[in-house]
C-alpha cells in the first residue's frame, strides 16, 4: 500500500522520540550506499521507521563505462550518479567564468537574489490560483556575467551572506554558445529519451551560484539529467513515496511542488511525519551526471563559490494504466484531485473574490469531508482496492498541508541559511 501508517501511530512515535531527546536537534549520520534493489524498494511504499530521518544513505555512483547498470537505473526510474560521463565534456573543461564572459559578453542573464539567507525556494506567481497574499522568497533581476561575478565576489569578500545571488539562465536563444552545444553527446541523450518514452530534451538551464546557494527540497514533473560542470554541489533526494513526510505546499499556492519543512533543519513539532523520511545524499563534482526522475524530491546546495551546473529536462513518458499503480502515478493522482478541488473552490458564489488563500483551503478541507467526499471516493475506487484505503487517501492528502496557520502560506521562507550538514559516518548499518 502507498498509504502511510495511521496518523495517530506516527504522531505518538514522534512525540515519544522528542520527549526522549532523540529528535531535539537534526544531526543525521551518513549511512552506506544504496543499491538498485533498495532504491526500487523505496518506490514500493512509505517508510515505517520513525528514526529513518536520522540517517542519510548514499546515492549509488556508477561509472559511465558500465552503461548497462546506468540504464537499468534509468529504466527503473530511480536516481543514479553517473561518473565520468562524456555528455558535456567540453563544457566541463572550458566553462570557467572567464571563458563564458568572453563568449557571452554583456548579454543580460536571469539572476535571482534570496530574500533571506541562502535559500532560493521556487515561487511562481502564475501558480497562485487560490489567491494567497505572500512575500516572495526570491527576487529576480537581469545582470551581465561580469556584473554578476563582481557582485558575488563583493558580497563574499565583505561577508555579506544574508542575501545571495544565483544565476539561472535558459540556454534557449543563447546563440553565443551554439558552437559548444554541437560538441555535446546528443546521440546518447536522445537514445535514452527515446528508449524510455520521454520527450525530446527541450530545456537546458545553466546554474551558477554563490557558495551555499540552495534550491530547497521540491519535485519536478519532468525527467532531468543534471550535470555538474564546475565546483561541488550537494544533493539530498527522497522518493515520491515520501510525499506525506515532506508536506508539499497545496496546488494553487505559488510554491506548489515545494516541501514546507526545511529538510536541513526540520521542525519536528510542526512536521512530525518527517521522522519517516528516507533521505539519500551525494556530493556532485565536475563531470558527474545525476539522473533525477520525475516526482523524486531533491534539494540542491552549492558547496563551492561559483559552482556551475546544467540541466537536461525532458517530458516524462505517458503513465501506463497498469496495476498496481507506480509511485509516480500516485503523486499524479494526488495532484489531479487537488486541481479539481481548487477549481471547485474558485466557482462563482463559493467565496468572494477577495477571499484569502487560506480561507479557500478551509473550504477545500470542508468539501473533502462533506459535499465532495462521495464523488472523490467513487473516483478513487477505480484505482484503490478498498473503501478504507480511499478514505485514508483523502485524509492523508490534506493532513498538515491544507490546515496550517496563515503565516506558513504568506511567508514561504526557508529560515535557516548557510547550513551544511556535517554527516558523520553511521556507527551501525542502516536499512531502508
Amino acid at each position: 500500500s502507498y498509504l502511510l501508517i495511521s496518523l495517530d501511530t506516527m504522531a505518538a512515535a514522534v512525540t515519544a522520540a522528542v520527549e526522549g531527546g532523540a529528535a531535539s536537534a537534526y544531526d543525521p549520520c551518513l549511512g552506506p550506499p544504496v543499491d538498485l534493489e533498495e532504491l526500487e524498494a523505496l518506490l514500493a511504499g512509505p517508510g515505517t521507521d520513525a528514526e529513518s530521518y536520522l540517517t542519510l544513505r548514499q546515492l549509488p555512483r556508477v561509472s559511465a563505462e558500465n552503461s548497462e547498470l546506468v540504464e537499468r537505473h534509468i529504466r527503473s526510474r530511480v536516481p543514479v550518479v553517473i561518473e565520468g560521463a562524456d555528455l558535456v565534456k567540453q563544457a566541463v573543461v572550458d566553462w570557467e567564468l572567464d571563458y563564458l564572459k568572453k563568449r557571452v559578453g554583456d548579454r543580460q542573464m536571469t539572476v535571482f537574489e534570496s530574500a533571506n539567507g541562502s535559500s532560493f525556494r521556487y515561487c511562481d506567481a502564475s501558480r497562485n490560483t487560490l489567491g494567497f497574499r505572500y512575500t516572495p522568497p526570491v527576487r529576480s533581476n537581469d545582470m551581465s556575467l561580469p556584473e554578476f561575478e563582481r557582485e558575488c565576489r563583493r558580497r563574499a569578500e565583505s561577508g555579506e551572506r544574508q542575501s545571495l545571488l544565483y544565476m539561472q539562465q535558459s540556454l534557449t536563444g543563447l546563440d553565443e554558445l551554439a558552437a559548444d552545444y554541437g560538441t555535446w553527446d546528443w546521440a546518447w541523450v536522445l537514445r535514452i529519451a527515446q528508449e524510455n518514452g520521454w520527450g525530446i530534451p527541450d530545456n537546458n538551464l545553466l546554474l551558477i551560484g554563490m557558495q551555499h546557494a540552495r534550491t530547497p527540497c521540491h519535485f519536478d514533473e519532468q525527467e532531468n539529467l543534471f550535470t555538474q560542470l564546475k565546483g561541488k554541489k550537494r544533493v539530498i533526494m527522497h522518493p515520491p513515496t515520501d510525499f506525506a513526510c515532506l508536506y508539499p505546499f497545496p496546488v494553487g499556492h505559488p510554491c506548489d511542488r515545494q516541501s514546507m519543512p526545511d529538510i536541513l533543519a526540520p521542525d519536528m513539532d510542526q512536521f512530525p511525519n518527517f521522522a519517516y523520511a528516507r533521505g539519500l545524499v551525494a556530493d556532485l563534482g565536475p563531470g558527474d551526471v545525476l539522473f533525477i526522475p520525475a516526482y523524486w524530491w531533491h534539494d540542491l546546495q552549492n558547496l563551492d563559490e561559483f559552482a556551475t551546473s546544467l540541466t537536461f529536462w525532458s517530458k516524462q513518458a505517458p503513465t501506463p494504466a497498469v496495476f498496481p499503480l507506480s509511485a509516480a502515478s500516485f503523486v499524479a493522482i494526488k495532484r489531479n484531485i487537488e486541481k479539481m478541488l481548487v477549481q471547485d473552490a474558485l466557482k462563482p458564489g463559493i467565496l468572494g473574490p477577495e477571499a484569502a488563500g487560506y480561507e479557500r483551503l478551509a473550504h477545500i478541507v470542508q468539501a473533502i469531508r462533506t459535499t465532495l467526499r462521495p464523488q472523490l471516493l467513487s473516483l478513487l475506487g477505480h484505482v484503490l482496492p478498498s473503501e478504507e484505503e480511499c478514505e485514508a487517501f483523502l485524509d492523508a492528502l490534506i493532513y498538515g498541508r491544507f490546515d496550517r496557520e496563515g503565516r506558513i502560506y504568506s511567508r514561504p521562507f526557508v529560515e535557516s541559511w548557510g547550513i551544511v550538514l556535517p554527516l558523520p559516518p553511521s556507527t551501525t548499518s542502516s536499512e531502508i
